[in-house]
């Protein structure tokens, strides 16, 4: 009956995200953007109004799946029944972490969630933790009553240590220390916490020791939990030692909401976004608006926030210049002014292939390459797969047969099936050629 009311928030959840696919969530009450006074005005409504419509694409739903499923098998694991639960609760220390923890010294290893700076980590994650909204219960049981509660949201700006990010608990008093939060977490049914802002903990630029210790300590909680990070701050923890990288990234996610495997597929998901937010503000866009989707993709690297910043700049233009909609010329003067000089100066920089970059330095532009994707097979196995594939390309049909019979002996040396070549048949092919 325990795991059975544990997992309902998820059917909850994931009935919600089902509902939502495709659909575009509007959290604004008005259009004050329309009724600006001014063009500083005209350009900070739209851009507040721009960031509060979430469109859940096919990338953030089945990241958004990936993350649930992944908390849900947890919640499986940690409350397989209620004996096993009253159990656990009534044990001590390293008793009761080793009864609901499943990695070494009796941890929880995290998720990383990385990807660019603007690409809508923290956005994706907010909309995670909404679609437990109201499904909060009590339980009752042998032991007690207890709560049924949703997610921990934590911002790591500005603190120094593990306790000073888990005394901002919702559902605990401040000062908690782990030992307490992990026991009120499993009896309270937590599904998990969620780490935000990491990279604001340190000024440092080199691969720094903070928040590796910060990341150690949270793993010691016990608790199911996700961290979000860019890019330039993972490259920072790929410092660390293998033992600490088998501990705080042993899970990533590479979340790129707009991205794809062509720039084609790029383009299409980057235009279904802009569609759909322009849909919501359409009273300033003209009707025809094919030529703005050909160029706002371009202009912004596909990045949804510098979308928005673009499009708000936009508007600030049309509005000084007195005209009803947004134009592509409007989108070129916002391009080129100093107010999206930033953005202006990574999409270019995002022009350059990976390799350039991190000559240069850019890397918070670039994923680190073991962690894409199909990037997991050994080198030399996919040198052997070349060779196969370029032997076989060269062989007669009757070969191909004689060929397939020793294909299975992978890792072992090549057998051609021709003889080898010499000098004097070289020679001999050079002269059939010249008398030709």
């Amino acid at each position: 009956m325990m795991l059975k009311m544990r997992l309902e928030k998820f059917r909850v959840a994931k009935e919600r995200l089902d509902a939502l696919a495709g659909k575009l969530i509007n959290k604004n009450d008005k259009k004050m953007f329309l009724h600006a006074k001014n063009v500083t005005m005209a350009e900070t409504h739209l851009r507040i109004y721009l960031k509060n419509c979430y469109f859940v694409n096919e990338k953030i739903y089945s990241t958004a799946r990936e993350i649930l499923d992944y908390f849900c098998g947890l919640t499986e694991l940690r409350y397989p029944n209620e004996k096993y639960f009253i159990e656990a609760i009534h044990k001590q220390d390293n008793e009761f972490r080793k009864m609901v923890s499943f990695d070494e010294g009796y941890s929880i290893n995290p998720i990383c969630l990385t990807g660019r700076s603007g690409d809508g980590k923290s956005e994706l994650m907010s909309f995670v933790y909404n679609l437990f909204d109201g499904t909060e219960c009590e339980i009752e049981n042998a032991a007690g009553r207890f709560s049924n509660v949703g997610w921990d949201r934590f911002s790591a700006e500005g603190c120094a240590s593990s306790k000073a990010i888990l005394s901002k608990t919702a559902f605990a008093a401040d000062g908690i220390l782990v030992s307490d939060y992990s026991k009120l977490a499993y009896a309270n049914g937590l599904i998990g916490f969620g780490v935000d802002e990491l990279q604001f903990t340190t000024k440092s630029k080199a691969a720094n020791s903070k928040i590796t210790a910060l990341l150690l300590d949270l793993r010691a909680c016990s608790v199911p939990w996700i961290y979000v990070c860019n890019y330039s701050l993972l490259w920072k923890l790929l410092g660390r030692n293998q033992e600490d990288l088998a501990r705080i990234i042993p899970k990533v996610i590479n979340f790129s909401p707009f991205n794809d495997e062509t720039r084609d597929l790029c383009f299409s998901n980057m235009t279904r976004y802009l569609e759909a937010i322009i849909k919501e503000v359409e009273e300033i866009f003209p009707n025809d608006i094919d030529e703005l989707l050909s160029k706002i993709p371009v202009m912004t690297a596909s990045s949804p926030r510098y979308a928005r910043d673009l499009i708000a700049i936009a508007n600030k233009v049309r509005f000084d210049s007195k005209q009803r909609s947004i134009s592509a010329d409007h989108l070129d003067t916002a391009f080129s002014s100093t107010s999206f000089a930033t953005q202006r100066a990574e999409v270019e920089m995002l022009n350059y292939g990976s390799d350039y970059l991190c000559k240069k330095g850019h890397f918070d532009l670039v994923l680190p390459p073991q962690f894409l994707e199909g990037n997991t097979v050994n080198d030399q196995t996919h040198q052997y797969t070349d060779d196969y594939r370029v032997l076989e390309a060269s062989l007669t049909r009757s070969e191909i047969r004689k060929f397939r019979k020793i294909e299975n002996k992978k890792g072992k040396n090549v057998v051609t099936l021709r003889e080898s070549t010499k000098a004097e048949r070289l020679k001999a092919g050079y002269r059939i050629l010249d008398s030709l």
